[in-house]
């Protein structure tokens, strides 16, 4: 090949690459605006002022919350002050009634026991007639009043 032959088509080459690169870029430009015309819009950046008063909101909030904060603890300690109450009221009223049956156990023996005395002595002819008979037998025993039980339990 001849050096006069090689000049045309480098220059052809050279001119070719060139074209392709700025063809390229220009392509590359419409697609990056094409993209950013179908993109959607960034919000709006937020001013001071409206930062400002979302702070302020949120304050108000968190002060209203620890205020029902409070009050739910302080709720808590007058339901727990009112439970130990209750607890220590039932363990009195077993202690009581514990002692109730004990009474009344012994109170069902002496009856008991009594029974069995007047038994014996009506058996033995001994206690005058029947208890159930007008005018004989010994006088009606009464019942003495019930003690021991809280005020207001009637």
């Amino acid at each position: 090949m001849k050096p006069t032959n090689l000049f045309p088509r480098r220059s052809a080459v050279t001119l070719g690459v060139i074209l392709s690169i700025v063809l390229g870029a220009f392509t590359i430009r419409a697609a990056a605006a094409w993209t950013a015309s179908s993109a959607p819009l960034p919000p709006p950046a937020l001013s001071a002022s409206a930062i400002a008063a979302q702070l302020q909101a949120e304050r108000a909030r968190s002060a209203a919350l620890q205020q029902q904060l409070d009050a739910l603890i302080a709720r808590s300690g007058q339901l727990d002050t009112a439970l130990s109450a209750a607890q220590g009221r039932i363990a009195t009223d077993a202690t009581t009634a514990d002692q109730l049956r004990t009474a009344l156990a012994a109170a069902q023996a002496r009856i008991a026991a009594a029974d069995r005395q007047l038994a014996a002595l009506n058996a033995a002819g001994l206690g005058g007639g029947s208890p159930a008979a007008p005018g004989g037998g010994a006088p009606a025993a009464t019942a003495p009043p019930a003690t021991g039980g809280e005020p207001g339990d009637d």
